[in-house]
């Protein structure tokens, strides 16, 4: 319901929506008419009554906010392995941690540009100047860096855990929330401090140099605990605040041990709710689609084509029903 709201007021809004989420969709010709297409499906619009789309590069210009290529962000590459069974496995499972991971785990994902990609597509990219191997479930490209490095991640673990059947069961949620734990570490993993203190200097001069300097006094204000973060000030500023939230306290008998817990409890959620915003609320990560399976057949978000099979005997638990579908396989849910 709170994704349909949102998109209605895009329809309904138009210029009038916040310029946070209108640079999150970034939309081209192609993306705009895949929008209309959504609201027919979905919201029985007229095309007309869809949003118009924005001029290239105009909103980020005149503020760094959620639209990508605003601020640059390092790129975490979610892999698509070509073997169908594996894209399945991972889809699931990168749908139970968007959808159902915690505060903390969603935080992180918003220091990122979240893409779906093959390992051909990731070899394709620019940045990636050496071949990598394999099929890891993840690839970290920090552009922070100069020149941006590129780093592989996986754990055979997780590997095995999504292999597990979801049956029912008492140890279904246990194994649900073991594969969030284990793919939330190894993002965790990626967030080295030297691309944190890059990604929040980049934030600040951004910031610093716009025209009014208002943002820039709003991000400290709420640092300094005078305000509480709009979600325009937490997307224009995600790995500044990440920052603070994650600083530990210097004397943890002291008055600074406070505040560090009151960071990380006042900023924390509200980096959640960008990505929320970003990656589940709105548009997937690009490269896949939404799609939702409850055991017999499969309906993809804003596809026409969606073809369910009644036959009442398949079970899929329900943090697992919502799930990533990759790239042209997407009505056939693979």
């Amino acid at each position: 319901m709170k994704r349909r709201n949102l998109l209605k007021g895009l329809a309904l809004g138009g210029a009038a929506a916040p310029l946070w989420l209108s640079c999150s969709f970034g939309l081209d010709r192609r993306a705009e008419e895949e929008l209309c297409d959504e609201f027919d499906v979905d919201l029985d619009f007229a095309p007309s009554e869809c949003p118009p789309q924005p001029v290239a590069g105009s909103i980020c210009k005149s503020a760094p906010v959620i639209g990508d290529g605003c601020v640059p962000r390092p790129r975490l590459v979610f892999v698509i392995p070509d073997d169908r069974e594996l894209r399945w496995q991972r889809g699931r499972v990168f749908g139970e941690l968007l959808n159902h991971g915690d505060d903390l785990n969603l935080a992180r994902l918003a220091l990122f540009d979240i893409v779906c990609a093959t390992m051909d597509q990731v070899n394709a990219m620019p940045e990636v100047t050496r071949e990598l191997r394999g099929a890891p479930w993840l690839v970290l490209i920090d552009t922070t860096a100069s020149p941006a490095s590129v780093v592989a991640l996986d754990d055979p673990a997780l590997g095995e855990l999504a292999a597990q059947e979801s049956r029912r069961g008492d140890d279904v949620e246990a194994i649900i929330d073991r594969r969030i734990t284990v793919l939330g570490s190894l993002i965790a993993a990626a967030i080295e401090p030297a691309m944190l203190d890059r990604l929040a200097k980049a934030e600040a001069a951004q910031l610093d140099g716009q025209a009014d300097g208002a943002l820039a006094q709003e991000l400290r204000d709420v640092v300094d605990f005078t305000m509480s973060p709009r979600l325009e000030v937490v997307a224009a500023a995600p790995g500044s605040l990440f920052k603070e939230a994650t600083r530990a306290a210097k004397d943890k008998d002291s008055y600074d041990q406070y505040l560090a817990e009151e960071r990380k409890a006042a900023f924390v959620p509200r980096l959640a709710d960008l990505s929320r915003e970003r990656l589940t609320r709105s548009r997937p990560p690009e490269g896949a689609r939404w799609a939702y399976s409850g055991g017999c057949g499969v309906r993809v978000e804003g596809s026409r084509s969606n073809v369910a099979v009644g036959c009442g005997m398949g079970h899929v638990p329900e943090r697992s029903r919502r799930f990533l579908s990759f790239l042209g396989d997407h009505d056939r849910g693979f």
